[in-house]
């Protein structure tokens, strides 16, 4: 699993002075940033993604939002992945038009930003290829349909086992993906 140190994480890497009674001793924090690192590692760790996809495929927004909830624990970028696909979801479950389109492009936007740190990740690209393919032709936002779901299939294998569950059934029901594809 690849792992991005947060900017608070960086910072303590670095040597700072600490004041102890008359003398100042530089103090590694190094060690608080390894504690940092395995705490967000462990809290990754407990992310259950069936349940993620299970409340991202419903249309109730309480579930979305107790998702939401759960997902802002993650490191980054795999809060923003998340949170994306989760945000844009929601923007189709809200009232006021306004609303949906801002919401939508604030999930937009983070889904976006997680793959540009990692386009190779196939479970992020499956997670734009899905927002993408159900969201309003009017948002403009179907430009990857085909070259996410030519690259889910390419790396298909590569998904754990969970997740290919997971694109197997959607693509029971897609335009794009069909289960003869894996």
């Amino acid at each position: 699993m690849a792992y991005e140190l947060s900017e608070e994480a960086v910072g303590y890497i670095f040597y700072f002075n600490f004041p102890m009674k008359k003398n100042n001793y530089k103090i590694p924090y190094f060690f608080v940033a390894l504690a940092m690192m395995s705490l967000s590692f462990v809290v990754g760790q407990d992310f259950d993604k069936s349940a993620f996809y299970q409340n991202l495929s419903q249309k109730d927004v309480k579930r979305i939002e107790q998702e939401l909830n759960v997902v802002k624990n993650l490191p980054m970028p795999q809060r923003d992945a998340y949170e994306g696909a989760l945000l844009a979801k929601k923007a189709g479950l809200t009232g006021k038009p306004k609303d949906k389109l801002n919401i939508f492009k604030a999930g937009k936007k983070k889904l976006e930003n997680a793959i540009k740190t990692d386009s190779t990740n196939t479970e992020w690209r499956f997670l734009r290829l899905i927002i993408q393919e159900n969201a309003p032709k009017a948002l403009n936002y179907k430009n990857n349909l085909k070259s996410d779901s030519e690259y889910i299939k390419g790396n298909f294998q590569s998904l754990p086992t969970d997740i290919k569950k997971i694109v197997i059934d959607y693509s029971k029901n897609s335009k794009v993906l069909k289960p003869t594809d894996f």
